[in-house]
């Protein structure tokens, strides 16, 4: 490796080999050279393993580790005891850094010191019929984590991806950061991002779109029904409530309208979760279940006039949401999910139901 490594980015892989020459391909045609690229072989059986070899062979900055399958968390644990220079960062082995993903990135943390960099991207969804693409824009500014943690918008653009971001080398090694193995269907982001917050003093957001992140229909955690998912969104709320708990408990204060929308959104993710992936759950044990969610999730909120107006007036489908689970109508809602989810996949404009 003839250049200095400033940055490691992080690849686990499995089974890609439709995909993986084009995400490797986007990082080595980086206009930024210094960097480490760690390609974890996580046990895959379709040759991408092969890929992966040819690629460390052509280029000095890439670097493979084989194991046996221990799943998305497991590779990327490997891949952090790898890790190094000052930064780290992701990609899934299916997604796409633009040209001048590092270089912006890089630039703009070193230039302000902050202890993490989020940034906007935009999502592919692909499915037999459907090619849409949504664009995911940051907020811009410098911010102190008291701030962040009394601002929803701010807060969960950290924690919901990795790959929209870059981190400290020395905060995960100092803190032995790691992913936590229980998460098998997605969601390990949050948790990761959970971990990594507490030592965060400022965070800083750029408007620049430097991800490209692909759902492909019955191939993403986020298309195929797992429990294990129901599970992994159920404990992330609780790992988010604590976290959000804490800051507050230090500042002497409780942000109850932050409560409300955080309780909100997970309340809508894991509904249209259970509503719109192909299971075996009857219809009453889809209601069932959505029941159970709202005694986790809105038991401790309590949604006053104030609150739905400030709910409308950021996201109009969180705000129907609530007003439907409050009222106790929840065949109402599977309806309004199934159109939401139909007709806005195919184009016609709803506002972001899960900003």
């Amino acid at each position: 490796m003839s250049e200095k490594v400033i940055v490691s980015i992080i690849m686990p892989v499995y089974n890609a080999r439709k995909y993986l020459r084009d995400a490797v391909d986007s990082i080595l045609n980086q206009t930024y050279k210094s960097f480490k690229l760690i390609l974890i072989d996580d046990g895959a059986t379709d040759g991408s393993g092969e890929i992966c070899d040819y690629y460390a062979k052509r280029d000095s900055r890439v670097v493979v580790i084989h194991q046996d399958n221990q799943g998305i968390c497991g590779a990327r644990n490997t891949g952090l005891k790898f890790i190094e220079g000052k930064y780290v960062a992701f990609c899934d082995h299916d997604d796409i850094y633009k040209k001048n993903y590092l270089q912006t990135a890089i630039e703009n943390i070193e230039e302000s010191g902050a202890d993490l960099i989020k940034f906007g991207y935009c999502t592919h969804f692909i499915a037999k019929d459907i090619n849409k693409v949504t664009e995911f824009n940051s907020a811009i500014g410098y911010y102190h984590i008291r701030d962040i943690v009394n601002d929803y918008s701010l807060f969960d653009q950290i924690v919901k991806a990795l790959w929209n971001g870059i981190y400290k080398s020395d905060m995960i090694k100092a803190h032995e950061i790691v992913f936590d193995t229980f998460y098998k269907s997605g969601v390990e982001d949050y948790e990761f991002n959970f971990r990594y917050l507490p030592y965060c003093k400022y965070v800083q957001f750029i408007a620049d779109n430097l991800y490209i992140h692909y759902t492909r229909n019955g191939q993403s955690a986020d298309t195929i029904f797992s429990q294990n998912k129901i599970d992994s969104w159920f404990r992330a709320i609780k790992k988010e409530s604590k976290l959000l708990d804490l800051f507050w408990k230090s500042m002497g204060i409780h942000n109850s309208y932050v409560q409300l929308r955080q309780k909100t959104k997970y309340l809508t993710i894991i509904s249209a979760y259970i509503l719109n992936t192909k299971n075996s759950m009857s219809a009453k044990e889809r209601v069932e279940l959505i029941k159970c969610c709202k005694k986790i999730f809105l038991n401790n909120a309590h949604t006053g006039c104030m609150d739905y107006r400030l709910l409308w007036r950021y996201n109009h489908a969180q705000c129907v949401m609530t007003f439907i689970y409050n009222c106790k109508l929840y065949y109402v809602f599977w309806i309004f999910m199934d159109i939401k989810v139909k007709f806005g996949n195919r184009g016609i404009k709803f506002r972001n139901i899960i900003n």
